[in-house]
């Protein structure tokens, strides 16, 4: 006779993520043979328990959240009594995207119960293990470079403008590593 139940729930707040399962069984088993004498039987009866945690955040952040920009230059250049102007800007603009996420996953499993026969006797049944993982990665990608913006106009009005960009581009990514059995393990009674 085996007996199971099983319970799964995963809760989720924003970027956090947490997947738990619970599994437990019970095995009861008996035999009962004459043709070997007339008191044999044999017996175990076990408790199964299974447990598994999974936790994982993500995380994202970039120029469009928190804008990073400097400005070296901001002038407007008469041109005389023509009441033509220029107007030229120098900036340096810093696009960035950093994408992050990490998680661990822990293990549980016991077994608890006895095996009992005429020959053996009583021997007691214990086994547990317990096994951890941490997984993350990350992803870095950085664009910095010059930015020369132009315009020109007659007192407000603007005739001409145009922008000439330069940007060198960064990436760095760590995407998944993983190390298994990063929690203490045992096994035993």
């Amino acid at each position: 006779m085996e007996t199971l139940l099983e319970v799964t729930h995963t809760f989720e707040q924003g970027p956090i993520v947490v997947n738990t399962s619970l599994k437990g069984s019970i095995h009861v088993w008996s035999y009962y043979d004459a043709s070997v004498s007339e008191d044999y039987m044999e017996s175990e009866t076990t408790l199964n328990f299974e447990s598994t945690v999974d936790c994982a955040a993500t995380a994202a952040v970039s120029d469009k959240d928190y804008p990073i920009q400097l400005t070296f230059f901001d002038m407007p250049i008469p041109f005389g009594a023509t009441g033509l102007t220029a107007h030229l800007r120098v900036n340096i603009p810093v696009r960035y995207e950093f994408k992050g996420e990490g998680g661990i996953k822990v293990s549980y499993s016991s077994s608890t119960g006895y095996r009992h026969n005429p020959v053996d006797g009583y021997q007691p049944i214990s086994a547990k293990t317990c096994t951890g993982q941490l997984h993350g990665g990350a992803e870095f990608d950085i664009r910095i470079g010059p930015e020369v913006e132009f315009a020109v106009g007659v007192s407000a009005i603007e005739l001409l403008a145009g922008s000439i960009s330069l940007q060198n581009n960064h990436k760095i990514s760590q995407i998944s590593r993983q190390h298994k059995d990063t929690m203490p393990s045992f096994e035993g009674g």
